[in-house]
């Protein structure tokens, strides 16, 4: 059995995806740790209809969820 890094970046900020003193983004960051856990065989981010696919990115799901108040995209990045 493997593991699944799953990642909120609803309502992510602009400021998340920019560099940090010169570095890789905070969002960036964030990819890389889901990448770095032990036996993770891919990553999932949950976000809003809408958002533009991050890049390396392949959407697998763009219906809403049934639930009433977040309407979720799901997109699964390979690692």
């Amino acid at each position: 059995m493997g593991n699944l890094a799953v990642i909120d970046i609803t309502n992510l900020p602009p400021l998340a995806e920019e560099s940090i003193f010169g570095g890789p983004s905070a969002f960036s960051r964030v990819l890389d740790w889901g990448r770095s856990i032990p036996d993770a065989s891919g990553i999932v981010l949950f976000t809003e209809p809408g958002r533009p696919v991050p890049e390396g990115s392949m959407e697998i799901s763009s219906a809403p969820s049934e639930v009433i108040y977040a309407p979720i995209r799901i997109i699964r990045r390979e690692i």
